[in-house]
């Protein structure tokens, strides 16, 4: 007498649609290991990242410093209300 036994697939979820691009479900583990590819993508690329935000920083420094003033502040000082107490803020 011989058995055969078949493993089974776990069953996969429909696809979630998330800002009309759907993603299939993924197990836990799956999952996990995507993730953790992706930070270490990150980590590879963090020289380029920085250099990026460096030069962003720069430009829109120089960018917000070299556009011209276009405003103009006048102050006018009022008398004293006569009616009013003196010691009265």
């Amino acid at each position: 007498m011989t058995q055969t036994a078949t493993k089974q697939q776990p069953e996969t979820a429909p696809h979630q649609a998330v800002g009309g691009v759907s993603f299939p479900e993924m197990p836990f583990e799956d999952s996990r290991e995507w993730q953790a590819e992706q930070v270490r993508l990150l980590w590879r690329h963090r020289r380029f990242f920085f250099r990026i935000g460096a030069v962003g920083l720069i430009v829109s420094t120089l960018v917000a410093f070299s556009i011209p003033k276009s405003y103009t502040s006048t102050t006018q000082l009022m008398p004293p209300d006569s009616q009013s107490p003196s010691g009265w803020p």
